[in-house]
């Protein structure tokens, strides 16, 4: 509001006339009407004074501009001052952050096969076993025989947890939660990894280059990561339970120790070994039923019939023995004349 404005505004309430203390009643003669206008005009004036009283704060304040006001609904054209007003662009649609890593999942068969989980809610978890000594797994598997939906399967650290997934218009929907029957207290620990399952809304699939695998993503409605997961392309749960004899820590550095390759084997008793010899592996080592693969301690996964490199030494079973972690699977596996000792193991 500009002086000449604030004046023309004082102007107006000072030459007003006074509230009018006439007997209205002996003033009726000039009919209803008159009398209406009147009372009218004394609202107004008190009403106006006030407004002057109001403007006159706000214009010292500076919160009144000299902007030319503007008629609701008509458009204008921006000034200098409008640059610095925050922005009324809508905010974005849900989901309009999605990750750009790899492809958009938009068909079920690009979610096919085993995945392991590498993080959960923002927390590493690819070295977390469960109690079968398996990492947290999700398993998407296709229609079958007498079964016209595709599956999903998810182990929470003591329950295995599935239903049917779908993938129409880019969604991903996974629905349904059948468990097995077993007791976990208080909870089960992961319960995370099967939230990530039945939270999703979106998934991303990168490939994985040269040594890397593919790599699934699962987002909720809101495009955030709930889950990332490793594919494990040799799992199989259909393989015979195996035990991996393990030692109670990593074997001292003075023991010898020599480059050691060979195939994973299963033995008649169930045990993983090298070349069908009885084998103590590296601390950390576990057999995943789940996949069907020994996963070694730095989480990588072997499949019977692929090399294991590594470093370790031959002794005879009373030695082998003795560095043995769990006494209870000594009667377990069958004792070969050379036992091989490993104290670092990898895929060949």
């Amino acid at each position: 509001m500009t002086q000449d404005e604030m004046r023309r505004l004082f102007d107006i309430v000072l030459t007003e006339p006074d509230r009018d203390t006439t007997d209205l009643d002996a003033a009726m003669r000039d009919g209803r009407r008159r009398r209406r206008l009147h009372s009218g005009l004394v609202v107004l004036s008190a009403s106006a004074a006030a407004a002057v009283v109001v403007a006159l704060g706000m214009w010292l304040s500076g919160a009144l501009t000299t902007s030319t006001p503007v008629a609701a609904g008509v458009p204008t054209t921006a000034s200098a001052s409008d640059t610095t007003r925050p922005s009324t662009s809508p905010s974005p649609t849900a989901g309009a952050g999605l990750p750009q890593v790899g492809a958009p999942v938009t068909e079920v068969s690009q979610l096919l096969g085993y995945w392991r989980a590498t993080e959960l809610e923002g927390r590493d978890v690819h070295d977390i076993r469960t109690r079968a000594g398996a990492p947290l797994v999700v398993q998407f598997s296709g229609p079958g025989p007498g079964n016209k939906d595709a599956w999903w399967n998810a182990d929470d650290g003591c329950n295995d947890h599935g239903g049917t997934v779908t993938v129409a218009d880019g969604a991903v929907f996974a629905e349904g939660d059948t468990r097995s029957l077993v007791g976990c207290s208080p909870r089960a620990p992961y319960q995370e990894n099967v939230q990530a399952v039945k939270d999703a809304r979106r998934a991303r699939v990168a490939p994985g280059a040269g040594a890397s695998p593919t790599r699934l993503l699962l987002l909720d409605a809101d495009g955030r990561v709930v889950g990332r997961y490793d594919a494990v392309p040799n799992a199989d749960r259909s393989r015979p339970y195996g035990v991996a004899l393990t030692s109670s820590s990593n074997l001292p550095g003075t023991r010898p120790s020599a480059p050691m390759t060979g195939r994973l084997t299963i033995d008649a008793g169930g045990c993983a070994g090298l070349d069908r010899h009885t084998t103590v592996f590296p601390a950390g080592t576990t057999w995943a039923p789940a996949l069907g693969l020994l996963v070694l301690h730095d989480g990588r996964t072997v499949a019977p019939g692929q090399t294991i490199t590594g470093t370790g030494t031959s002794v005879p079973p009373s030695v082998a023995k003795g560095l043995v972690a769990d006494p209870n699977l000594q009667t377990t596996c069958p004792w070969t004349p050379e036992v091989r000792v490993l104290s670092g193991a990898t895929t060949g």
